[in-house]
Protein backbone atom coordinates (compact mmCIF):
# COMPACT_ATOMS: atom_id res chain seq x y z
CA UNK A 1 0.00 0.00 0.00
CA UNK A 2 1.43 3.61 -0.44
CA UNK A 3 2.50 5.25 2.29
CA UNK A 4 1.30 8.69 1.13
CA UNK A 5 -2.76 6.94 0.22
CA UNK A 6 -2.29 5.23 3.78
CA UNK A 7 -1.60 8.43 5.53
CA UNK A 8 -4.39 10.54 3.82
CA UNK A 9 -7.18 7.67 4.71
CA UNK A 10 -5.61 7.83 8.45
CA UNK A 11 -6.08 11.42 8.52
CA UNK A 12 -9.84 11.65 6.69
CA UNK A 13 -11.18 8.85 9.12
CA UNK A 14 -9.36 11.01 12.15
CA UNK A 15 -11.26 13.99 10.72
CA UNK A 16 -14.26 12.20 10.44
CA UNK A 17 -14.04 10.00 14.02
CA UNK A 18 -17.04 10.66 15.88
CA UNK A 19 -18.99 9.15 12.29
CA UNK A 20 -16.95 5.43 12.52
CA UNK A 21 -19.20 2.45 13.65
CA UNK A 22 -17.04 -0.33 11.92
CA UNK A 23 -13.39 -0.72 10.38
CA UNK A 24 -14.22 -3.82 8.55
CA UNK A 25 -11.02 -6.58 9.00
CA UNK A 26 -8.22 -4.19 9.28
CA UNK A 27 -5.69 -4.98 10.92
CA UNK A 28 -5.77 -2.89 14.54
CA UNK A 29 -2.11 -2.02 13.76
CA UNK A 30 -3.44 -0.04 10.72
CA UNK A 31 -6.08 1.32 12.13
CA UNK A 32 -4.98 2.12 15.48
CA UNK A 33 -4.11 5.76 14.93
CA UNK A 34 -8.01 6.29 14.15
CA UNK A 35 -8.89 4.24 17.40
CA UNK A 36 -6.67 6.46 19.42
CA UNK A 37 -8.43 9.49 19.30
CA UNK A 38 -12.10 8.39 20.00
CA UNK A 39 -13.21 10.16 22.76
CA UNK A 40 -16.61 8.20 23.49
CA UNK A 41 -16.20 4.63 25.33
CA UNK A 42 -19.50 3.90 23.51
CA UNK A 43 -18.19 4.51 20.12
CA UNK A 44 -15.25 2.30 20.53
CA UNK A 45 -17.50 -0.78 22.14
CA UNK A 46 -19.68 -0.08 19.07
CA UNK A 47 -17.20 -0.80 16.28
CA UNK A 48 -15.70 -3.52 18.60
CA UNK A 49 -19.23 -5.51 18.63
CA UNK A 50 -19.37 -4.64 14.76
CA UNK A 51 -15.31 -5.49 14.16
CA UNK A 52 -14.71 -8.60 16.92
CA UNK A 53 -10.86 -8.88 16.08
CA UNK A 54 -10.25 -6.18 17.47
CA UNK A 55 -10.92 -6.19 21.00
CA UNK A 56 -8.54 -8.72 21.81
CA UNK A 57 -5.83 -5.49 21.14
CA UNK A 58 -8.10 -2.57 22.29
CA UNK A 59 -6.97 -2.41 26.17
CA UNK A 60 -4.45 0.40 25.86
CA UNK A 61 -7.42 1.84 24.59
CA UNK A 62 -9.97 1.22 27.96
CA UNK A 63 -7.04 2.17 29.92
CA UNK A 64 -7.60 5.43 28.54
CA UNK A 65 -10.76 5.94 29.05
CA UNK A 66 -10.46 4.67 32.27
CA UNK A 67 -7.69 7.46 33.36
CA UNK A 68 -10.03 10.11 31.73
CA UNK A 69 -13.34 8.93 33.39
CA UNK A 70 -12.48 7.61 36.94
CA UNK A 71 -9.80 9.18 39.19
CA UNK A 72 -9.14 6.49 41.30
CA UNK A 73 -8.14 4.68 38.34
CA UNK A 74 -4.27 5.94 38.40
CA UNK A 75 -3.73 5.01 41.91
CA UNK A 76 -4.80 1.42 41.71
CA UNK A 77 -4.69 0.31 37.85
CA UNK A 78 -7.15 -2.85 37.75
CA UNK A 79 -7.02 -5.57 35.30
CA UNK A 80 -10.19 -7.25 34.35
CA UNK A 81 -10.05 -11.09 35.48
CA UNK A 82 -10.48 -13.77 33.37
CA UNK A 83 -13.31 -13.71 31.03
CA UNK A 84 -14.77 -10.33 31.92
CA UNK A 85 -13.80 -7.89 28.63
CA UNK A 86 -12.27 -4.30 29.36
CA UNK A 87 -15.82 -2.93 28.04
CA UNK A 88 -17.65 -4.65 31.08
CA UNK A 89 -14.32 -3.44 33.60
CA UNK A 90 -15.24 0.23 32.37
CA UNK A 91 -18.93 0.56 33.10
CA UNK A 92 -18.18 -1.62 36.24
CA UNK A 93 -15.55 0.87 37.87
CA UNK A 94 -17.43 4.41 35.72
CA UNK A 95 -20.74 2.88 37.42
CA UNK A 96 -18.60 2.56 40.97
CA UNK A 97 -16.86 6.03 40.63
CA UNK A 98 -20.19 8.01 39.78
CA UNK A 99 -21.79 6.21 43.02
CA UNK A 100 -18.91 7.85 45.03
CA UNK A 101 -19.14 11.18 43.44
CA UNK A 102 -22.24 11.72 44.04
CA UNK A 103 -22.35 10.47 47.20
CA UNK A 104 -19.71 13.15 47.91
CA UNK A 105 -21.76 15.90 46.30
CA UNK A 106 -24.96 15.03 48.53
CA UNK A 107 -22.14 15.59 51.51
CA UNK A 108 -20.84 19.00 50.45
CA UNK A 109 -24.60 19.59 49.55
CA UNK A 110 -25.59 18.86 53.27
CA UNK A 111 -22.38 20.62 54.48
CA UNK A 112 -23.07 23.76 52.71
CA UNK A 113 -26.45 23.81 53.47
CA UNK A 114 -25.86 23.32 57.12
CA UNK A 115 -22.62 26.02 57.05
CA UNK A 116 -25.55 28.20 55.74
CA UNK A 117 -28.16 27.60 58.86
CA UNK A 118 -25.39 28.51 60.94
CA UNK A 119 -24.38 31.42 59.40
CA UNK A 120 -27.86 32.29 59.15
CA UNK A 121 -28.19 31.80 63.15
CA UNK A 122 -25.07 33.71 64.35
CA UNK A 123 -25.54 36.63 61.66
CA UNK A 124 -25.49 39.91 63.64
CA UNK A 125 -28.00 42.46 63.11
CA UNK A 126 -27.18 45.93 63.51
CA UNK A 127 -30.00 48.19 64.51
CA UNK A 128 -29.67 51.66 63.16
CA UNK A 129 -32.60 53.84 63.83
CA UNK A 130 -32.06 55.94 66.42
CA UNK A 131 -34.98 56.20 69.06
CA UNK A 132 -38.26 58.04 68.74
CA UNK A 133 -37.40 61.07 70.78
CA UNK A 134 -34.13 62.06 68.25
CA UNK A 135 -36.11 62.03 65.38
CA UNK A 136 -39.15 64.15 67.26
CA UNK A 137 -36.01 66.63 67.66
CA UNK A 138 -35.12 66.71 64.30
CA UNK A 139 -38.23 67.65 63.48
CA UNK A 140 -38.77 70.39 65.61
CA UNK A 141 -35.42 71.63 64.59
CA UNK A 142 -35.93 71.39 60.98
CA UNK A 143 -39.33 73.36 61.35
CA UNK A 144 -37.93 76.19 63.48
CA UNK A 145 -35.34 76.79 60.90
CA UNK A 146 -38.06 76.63 58.32
CA UNK A 147 -40.10 79.25 60.33
CA UNK A 148 -37.47 81.41 60.45
CA UNK A 149 -35.38 81.48 57.12
CA UNK A 150 -38.43 81.47 54.63
CA UNK A 151 -41.62 82.68 54.37
CA UNK A 152 -44.75 80.69 52.63
CA UNK A 153 -44.39 82.83 49.85
CA UNK A 154 -40.88 82.20 49.46
CA UNK A 155 -41.01 78.85 49.85
CA UNK A 156 -43.37 78.19 47.14
CA UNK A 157 -42.30 80.70 44.89
CA UNK A 158 -39.79 79.62 41.89
CA UNK A 159 -40.03 77.75 38.57
CA UNK A 160 -39.35 74.14 37.95
CA UNK A 161 -37.30 73.61 34.65
CA UNK A 162 -36.93 69.09 34.79
CA UNK A 163 -35.83 68.15 37.52
CA UNK A 164 -34.08 71.85 38.33
CA UNK A 165 -36.31 74.41 40.72
CA UNK A 166 -35.17 77.68 40.16
CA UNK A 167 -35.93 79.92 43.44
CA UNK A 168 -37.03 83.65 43.24
CA UNK A 169 -35.49 86.36 45.17
CA UNK A 170 -38.08 86.84 48.66
CA UNK A 171 -40.32 89.21 48.09
CA UNK A 172 -40.20 92.48 50.23
CA UNK A 173 -43.02 92.73 52.73
CA UNK A 174 -44.10 96.48 53.29
CA UNK A 175 -42.56 97.12 56.60
CA UNK A 176 -38.82 95.73 55.17
CA UNK A 177 -39.85 98.16 52.05
CA UNK A 178 -40.37 101.27 54.56
CA UNK A 179 -37.32 100.46 56.33
CA UNK A 180 -34.84 100.18 53.49
CA UNK A 181 -36.44 103.51 52.31
CA UNK A 182 -35.64 105.22 55.33
CA UNK A 183 -32.38 104.03 55.22
CA UNK A 184 -31.20 105.15 51.68
CA UNK A 185 -32.96 108.56 52.72
CA UNK A 186 -30.73 108.81 56.08
CA UNK A 187 -28.02 108.24 53.88
CA UNK A 188 -25.40 111.22 53.73
CA UNK A 189 -24.67 111.81 50.11
CA UNK A 190 -21.99 112.07 48.37
CA UNK A 191 -20.70 115.57 47.38
CA UNK A 192 -18.35 115.55 43.93
CA UNK A 193 -14.80 117.26 45.12
CA UNK A 194 -14.79 120.46 42.86
CA UNK A 195 -11.78 121.13 41.15
CA UNK A 196 -9.87 124.14 42.59
CA UNK A 197 -9.11 127.32 40.64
Amino acid sequence: MNKSLYHMAIRRLVRSKDQLEDVGDIPYAKIRPVLVKLERPDQLRLIEVNSPHLEAHTAELWQNFLRRDVMSYEQNPVVPPEGMSWYLMYVKLKNRADRVQRRQMEEMRKKFEAHADERERNKTVINDVPPARYHEKQKRRARATTRRTTSPQSRTAGKSIGNLHIRQANPVSARDRESILAQIANRPKKTKPTPSA
